[in-house]
């Protein structure tokens, strides 16, 4: 197993990724792979559920909120099985803050400024 950083095809910004195999494999994976970062499925889902309007206003939202997180390489995920939860981790999955959009919960350090941030995001989905 090895660690890469690759560049997100669709926003550009770069993660890390773990390939198994020989080195000819991996290197040929990093070659011709078209990679997207978590942050980039969660928007075309957000998108989905939500409609183009709503979703790309709260896109916009959880793009700022990733740019205040000091983390290296965190992204965000969506996970709709309890609610509709957005959760922001690291670079090793370990789980930063998370909110739910459809049940106003907040799971995280205070921060009023993020608070703040994740409060419009809730008032979007309402309407």
């Amino acid at each position: 197993m090895a660690r890469y950083v690759v560049k997100c095809e669709e926003c550009g910004n770069e993660f890390k990724v773990e390939l198994f195999g020989k080195n000819k494999t991996r290197e040929w994976l990093l070659q011709r792979n078209y990679w997207i970062c978590e942050s980039c499925k969660a928007d075309n889902k957000i998108i989905q559920d939500f409609g183009e309007e709503k979703g790309k206003k709260i896109i916009a939202i959880l793009r700022k909120l990733l740019k205040g997180i000091d983390y290296e390489y965190a992204t965000y995920s969506v996970w709709t099985k309890k609610g509709y939860r957005v959760y922001f981790n690291d670079y090793k999955g370990r789980r930063i803050f998370m909110f739910d959009i459809q049940n106003n919960i907040y799971m995280g350090a205070k921060n009023e400024e993020r608070y703040k941030q994740i409060e419009e995001i809730w008032k979007i989905a309402e309407k």
